[in-house]
């Protein structure tokens, strides 16, 4: 959710554990272990937009890379935002994603 953002509201009414993870607000609920305690403390994660931008995150890597590095990364990025999206009728398949310019890419 960090870097994809919220979930649906439709998405999550359609899941059978979302009760368990997130609250009436669709919050994430975070269950952990206390270390010291070994109880379990609950945290409330509010995610409205995504904080973790993934396309922003790999390009800064893209520095001294040439023109064609940075077309393979980004045929990456964009099978990874395919493949990670969080509405399941937009998300690829594993034969979509076999058929992606990165993994079908001829290396030179």
């Amino acid at each position: 959710m960090e870097c994809r953002g919220k979930f649906s509201h439709k998405i999550l009414r359609k899941a059978q554990f979302a009760a368990f993870h997130f609250d009436d607000l669709l919050n994430f609920r975070s269950v952990e272990k206390d270390k010291v305690t070994g109880k379990d403390v609950v945290r409330i994660m509010s995610f409205s937009k995504p904080t973790r931008d993934l396309k922003t995150r790999l390009m800064a890597n893209a520095k001294g890379m040439n023109d064609g590095e940075i077309k393979e990364l980004n045929a990456f990025v964009d099978l990874l935002d395919r493949c990670l999206s969080l509405n399941p009728e937009r998300r690829c398949t594993p034969a979509e994603a076999l058929r992606h310019p990165f993994i079908t890419r001829t290396k030179g």
